[in-house]
């Protein structure tokens, strides 16, 4: 069965803003399917060091049959593809992060995945991107972020 699932995009390298246009084909090779992507944001970096470049982001809806950590080792394997170390720190620039928002209608809590994203809400740089897809993926994203943790 196929889940549709919800990202944001990030990065602040130079070629962030083509590695959004090479998505399609890169969430292709897998099995994931875009079937919408936001416009580019460009916002002021959050709680990184001084002199840290600007992040463009986005938000994507997919559609994927991969269960939620799966779909975070695709979205890892994605990222070092495209020149994100498997280990980085938190605050350190990168040249694409992918993270999972929402999935279906589902919560989801294990050690290395939490969704929905425990900081989206507070994230202008991932609600606006998100609220051009639509307003059901806000609607969603703050009841599901209501309930408490299973």
């Amino acid at each position: 069965m196929r889940i549709e699932a919800v990202l944001s995009l990030g990065g602040n390298f130079p070629e962030t803003p083509e590695l959004f246009r090479k998505l399609p084909a890169l969430l292709a090779e897998e099995g994931i399917d875009l079937c919408a992507i936001s416009s580019i944001l460009r916002s002021a970096p959050l709680d990184c060091p001084e002199g840290t470049p600007d992040f463009f982001n986005a938000a994507a809806v997919v559609q994927t049959a991969l269960e939620p950590e799966a779909l975070l080792d695709a979205l890892q394997r994605i990222e070092r593809k495209c020149g994100r170390p498997a280990e980085h720190g938190v605050h350190e620039s990168r040249t694409l992060d992918l993270d999972i928002l929402l999935y279906g209608k589902r919560r989801f809590v294990s050690e290395r995945l939490t969704i929905p994203h425990p900081r989206a809400l507070e994230r202008d740089f991932v609600m606006r991107p998100l609220t051009e897809l639509g307003e059901r993926y806000v609607r969603q994203l703050r009841h599901l972020s209501a309930k408490t943790p299973s």
